[in-house]
């Protein structure tokens, strides 16, 4: 009977230093230095053989790459699997990866879940090095995360900022600036009865939110409230409820703003099953992080965040870490894109 090839074949037949100096005409020690981003070489070079090594299919060994330098050349990527998140992990991700494929580095995903020990993981993470960086997202004011990756003195990055004193890298949407267009935008429509809807009131950002949205509506004279009791909104049915009894009750805001899409969407149905009609009972507007809103009838007004481009930030920041810059040079607070309708 004939055996499958072994495992000694099955190595020789791996992509090698050697492949890709035969393919690209090179030394086997210039392609290792490219592979490196040697600063010694030319751009031009570097490029042509990391060219090189992806047609081939060419991987480092990881575990030689370890005992040599120290690194997994492992970034993990942690991302709260969240009913309000909808498509928030996948736009990140492929951000990141579009800034990593062309490195050493290899994205490693894990998923965050609500019975999930986040500093057990955390410290496994860095304890095991298991990975050489970490990006994590939904940010809490005195983040215990965060604390203990500066205590550990571990590289990271964050998709939104924290109230420690401690500095930290980290990437976030200007969330008081949403909330002050999405207030304006209301006043200029004539509402006077404000109202914001945000499910996430744990998160640093909604404190930013809050903010910009009881300091303009204040600037105008406006009336400007959390829409109901906001430890109780925590997912997208307590919304849709709470919309339906301000509308029977007739307590309904006549201006909302809405956090995320899947909150403007349960607002929305509730309001709609109670007969209203929105924009004129009601005018809408909402963070947008997607297209969903594109598809929606009737459209409502938005302010966008793109997470494509957040999750290229955070890669880039993540590098800049890495390699050793400052913290407050690895700082950015990206500001909202408001996309109103036509008058």
């Amino acid at each position: 009977m004939t055996s499958g090839p072994s495992q000694s074949t099955a190595r020789r037949q791996r992509p090698t230093l050697k492949t890709i100096a035969e393919k690209t005409g090179l030394a086997i020690t210039t392609v290792s230095k490219a592979l490196r981003n040697g600063k010694n070489l030319n751009p031009a070079t570097i490029a042509r053989v990391h060219a090189a090594a992806r047609e081939v299919g060419y991987r480092p060994d990881s575990a030689g790459v370890r005992l040599r330098t120290g690194k997994t050349f492992q970034i993990a990527v942690i991302i709260d699997q969240a009913e309000e998140i909808s498509d928030f992990a996948r736009r990140i991700i492929v951000g990141i990866f579009k800034v990593l494929r062309d490195t050493p580095y290899e994205l490693a995903m894990t998923p965050l879940f609500s019975d999930s020990n986040e500093l057990d993981l955390f410290r496994s993470i860095v304890t095991n090095r298991t990975a050489d960086g970490i990006i994590f997202t939904h940010t809490r004011p005195q983040d215990e995360r965060i604390k203990l990756l500066n205590e550990m003195k571990f590289p990271f990055v964050t998709h939104g900022r924290s109230e420690l004193m401690t500095q930290h890298a980290y990437y976030d949407l200007d969330n008081a600036a949403f909330t002050r267009l999405a207030t304006e935008r209301l006043i200029e429509k004539g509402r006077k009865n404000l109202a914001l809807v945000s499910p996430s009131t744990s998160l640093t950002f909604f404190g930013h939110a809050l903010s910009g949205f009881k300091r303009t509506a204040a600037e105008h004279g406006v009336e400007a409230n959390i829409f109901a009791d906001a430890a109780a909104i925590a997912t997208g049915d307590v919304v849709r409820i709470a919309a339906r009894t301000a509308a029977r009750e007739g307590r309904l805001p006549d201006g909302v703003i809405c956090s995320s899409e899947i909150s403007s969407l349960a607002f929305i149905d509730g309001v709609m099953s109670e007969g209203l009609e929105i924009g004129k009972d009601v005018d809408v507007i909402a963070r947008r992080t997607s297209t969903i809103l594109n598809f929606t009838r009737p459209r409502i007004e938005t302010v966008r965040e793109d997470l494509e481009s957040a999750g290229r930030t955070l890669a880039e920041l993540m590098l800049k870490r890495l390699k050793g810059a400052p913290v407050e040079e690895c700082q950015v607070l990206a500001k909202p894109e408001p996309s109103w309708l036509s008058q």
